[in-house]
């Protein structure tokens, strides 16, 4: 054979195993995965779960996450993980994330993954607009939040998503009623689209925050929050907050475990939740509104009227004092004395109105 017929040959076998190769790297019979990657800093410092996660949980992890934001149908992993992994990351990404409203919360199931075939609300829709929109009230919000003490700004952001935000039951299903996008930019929202849109301002606010999911004491299925406040974690739920009677509530605003778990059964499949211990920042505790016996509470009711309140709430330690303290003040009518002493003339034209929680041992009094 001829040298130059040779090289001929050479050239165009490299040619056809090029092509060959292009043509098979286009059909996916050769796929190229990413390196290991992490998320900086900055971005795990925002994500207490993801804190939690091995080494190679977290480079699956950021994978999903950058591909996902850029709405990738198909997104290539740096490693093949089982089936149970990808269906633990994908459901942490889908209630963590919460600026990903977009994400549908279906996925697909196998037993090995090196790549994830994602599912969004949409197929080949353009989100920009609703993103502007969702980004745009995130703006406001962040520029009105109290700068400073982190209760100021966990109650500022509880309080503005009660007051800007209708709860709805699963029945009256919307398209994004499970998400931040349906509790902040369409105004209704049922409980996951209440705890995620509380974990996206914290976030923007500085707040470690996260979304919880269990159960209710009733047996119901249940999405709530834990957040970070002044270097203590508590149990919060903005949905439970929600307004009765035109009243906010904050029955549960900043609860320790003890108090919160009597109601709320949270999952632990995924990822570990916090453990809740303290109390101080709790709405009740921190402004003077819980007592431990009857007269603790008498005491309290009577300074807020003497400093000119007509509503006074409270909340007692346990069933048996909340229990002599309706008995003794509210059944009795001695509670009418206590504001008025002895000249009973006073009262003719003063009603008393009672709102209830018993189950968390909550009442307002109301002077009409």
């Amino acid at each position: 054979m001829k040298i130059s017929n040779a090289i001929t040959i050479l050239l165009t076998f490299g040619i056809t195993a090029a092509v060959a190769y292009f043509v098979a790297l286009k059909t996916e019979i050769i796929y190229t995965y990413p390196d290991p990657f992490y998320l900086s800093a900055a971005e795990e410092a925002k994500r207490p779960v993801y804190q939690q996660l091995n080494s190679d949980e977290k480079a699956v992890y950021s994978s999903l996450l950058k591909g996902m934001e850029k709405q990738q149908g198909e997104i290539p992993l740096p490693y093949e993980i089982s089936g149970y992994m990808y269906e633990k990351l994908y459901c942490m990404l889908e209630k963590q994330e919460s600026d990903m409203f977009f994400l549908d919360s279906s996925y697909y199931t196998a037993e090995k993954f090196r790549r994830a075939t994602v599912i969004y609300r949409e197929k080949d829709y353009d989100y920009t607009k609703e993103i502007n929109a969702l980004n745009e009230i995130r703006n406001r919000v962040s520029e009105n939040i109290p700068q400073g003490d982190d209760y100021e700004k966990a109650l500022y952001i509880h309080d503005y998503i009660v007051n800007n935000c209708r709860y709805i039951e699963e029945s009256d299903d919307t398209e994004y009623e499970s998400t931040a996008y349906g509790c902040l930019v369409e105004g209704v929202a049922n409980c996951e689209g209440y705890a995620k849109a509380f974990d996206l301002l914290a976030s923007d606010a500085g707040l470690q925050s996260i979304l919880v999911t269990g159960t209710t004491n009733d047996g119901k299925n249940h999405a709530w929050n834990q957040v970070n406040v002044n270097d203590n974690w508590y149990n919060i739920d903005v949905t439970w907050d929600d307004k009765e009677d035109g009243e906010i509530r904050w029955i549960y605003f900043l609860c320790d475990d003890d108090t919160f778990n009597r109601t709320h059964f949270r999952d632990v499949h995924y990822f570990t939740p916090f453990q809740c211990t303290e109390n101080r920042d709790n709405f009740y505790i921190r402004n003077n509104l819980y007592a431990e016996t009857p007269e603790q509470a008498r005491d309290i009711f009577l300074a807020r009227v003497a400093d000119g309140e007509n509503a006074v709430r409270l909340r007692f330690s346990d069933s048996s004092s909340y229990n002599d303290f309706k008995s003794d003040y509210i059944n009795s009518k001695k509670i009418h004395s206590l504001i008025f002493g002895a000249d009973a003339s006073k009262t003719k034209d003063i009603k008393i109105s009672l709102t209830e929680n018993a189950k968390e041992n909550c009442m307002t009094i109301e002077l009409l």
